[in-house]
Parts: C-alpha cells; sequence; structure tokens
C-alpha cells in the first residue's frame, strides 16, 4: 500500500476551461494597484479554452505534467478606467507549459461513508482527495487582432502590434484532485500566468509598468495509466 502511487504513475488529461485576461486594453488604469487583476475580473470578456496533457508522478507527492491549451483572451476598453480610448482586442493562442506539482495533502486511501456499485458488483469504499500547488514555465504562440472604436481619441503614447506574436510565461496555482477508481480521476485548476511581454493584446503604452497576465481555470478528466514492473506504462489493456 506505500508503494501504491508507482501502480499508476502516468496519467493523461484532457479538459476544458477559460481564460481570463489582465493587461493594458480594459479595466483598472495601468497606474492603479489592481490586485494581480482580480479587481478587473469580466465575465463578458472571459473565453474558452481547451487543454490535453499528460502527467508523470516522480514520488508519492510530486509530479511533473506537460500542457498544451488552445485558448482564447478577449479584452475591451468599454467600462473600464480607459474608456475613452476605445481599444478592443481578441487573441487566440496555443499555451505549452511544463511545471511541476506538490501535493500539500496528498493522495491517500480513506474510508467513504458510502459504496459504489455496478454490474460487477462493489466497485470502492474508498475516497481518495489530493491538493496540489504547482509552478512552471513554457511560452505561448498567438495571433492578436486589436481595432479602435473611438475616433475622438488621438493616440500620442500608444504602441500597437497586431498579428502573430510568440513570448514566454511563468505559471503558479492550486490543483485540488479527487480519485474516482483505478482508472479515472477529475481535477480542478486554477493558476496565474504571467507573460514575459506587454504584447499579448498586441497594445503596449509608455506608462505601462507590468507585463500582461492571464488567469487560467481548468476541469479535467483523468485517465491513470497502469505501469509495468519495470516501470513503463501499459497502453492497452481492458480493466485492471
Amino acid at each position: 500500500m506505500a508503494q501504491r502511487w508507482k501502480i499508476t504513475r502516468y496519467e493523461a488529461i484532457a479538459g476544458i476551461g477559460f481564460a481570463n485576461y489582465f493587461g493594458d486594453i480594459g479595466g483598472t488604469s495601468p497606474t492603479k494597484n489592481n490586485l494581480f487583476g482580480l479587481r478587473d475580473i469580466n465575465l463578458l470578456t472571459t473565453r474558452p479554452a481547451l487543454m490535453v496533457g499528460a502527467r508523470y508522478k516522480t514520488s508519492e507527492v510530486n509530479a511533473i505534467k506537460l500542457n498544451l491549451v488552445l485558448l482564447m483572451i478577449s479584452g475591451t476598453d468599454k467600462g473600464g478606467d480607459n474608456a475613452y480610448r476605445g481599444y478592443r482586442f481578441n487573441t487566440f493562442g496555443l499555451e505549452h507549459t511544463l511545471q511541476y506539482e506538490h501535493a500539500i495533502i496528498k493522495e491517500e486511501r480513506r474510508r467513504s461513508s458510502f459504496a459504489i456499485y455496478n454490474r460487477r458488483g462493489l466497485l470502492s469504499t474508498y475516497s481518495n482527495k489530493g491538493l496540489y500547488v504547482f509552478g512552471g514555465l513554457g511560452g505561448i504562440v498567438h495571433y492578436t487582432g486589436i481595432k479602435r472604436n473611438s475616433s475622438d481619441y488621438v493616440p500620442r503614447i500608444d504602441i500597437v502590434k497586431d498579428g502573430f506574436h510568440y513570448a514566454a510565461t511563468a505559471l503558479g496555482g492550486v490543483m485540488v484532485k479527487l480519485i474516482y477508481d483505478n482508472r479515472y480521476a477529475f481535477s480542478a485548476e486554477i493558476g496565474l500566468r504571467y507573460v514575459f511581454s506587454d504584447y499579448l493584446d498586441g497594445f503596449s503604452t509608455s506608462v505601462s509598468r507590468f507585463n500582461d497576465i492571464y488567469y487560467y481555470t481548468n476541469f479535467s478528466i483523468i485517465y491513470r495509466i497502469k505501469t509495468s514492473r519495470k516501470g513503463y506504462p501499459i497502453l492497452f489493456r481492458r480493466y485492471y
């Protein structure tokens, strides 16, 4: 039981989520403290994302995870401190990141107050949960389209760079994981992405003090791959 984590140390992951952007377009003026964007959360500019990934457990409480995320990011000056400018943008990006995960509450077998049955009988009388923190590095290749609706505003300190771009990213966040059975698990995570560029929105100004950031929230289903005695994943099996 102490080495149970080694039985399924490989995991394939697929999920859906959404992204919230915080930068120079929309929201609070860049000269004000907006608490890493938390003051600027706007459901109208929230955009969907799709994710696939793979995880490898290096120990009972540590793992590394590779993510590929296809996402949209959007923002507008309308309703914010800079509504007079009239800028709005849409970004389509492919994010690729590698993150390290550490369990604050490790996945361990705890008796559940109920039993789960199917046609073959009892499945499990245990409920496994874990709480993780993670951090990592990666990048995002993206295409940005930016427009300006206001005819009265005359740009003086604006720098516009739409089109294709690439930027490195750093990330950190928390994840909750629920083990359903020997083959499947579910997770929910939220993470902040710091972009080493000020042009995720295709826009920058001379008064901007920070690069762009965005939050990514994800809900995933996890397929737990059985590991052979030699430590290799067993990809083709009916059940175990």
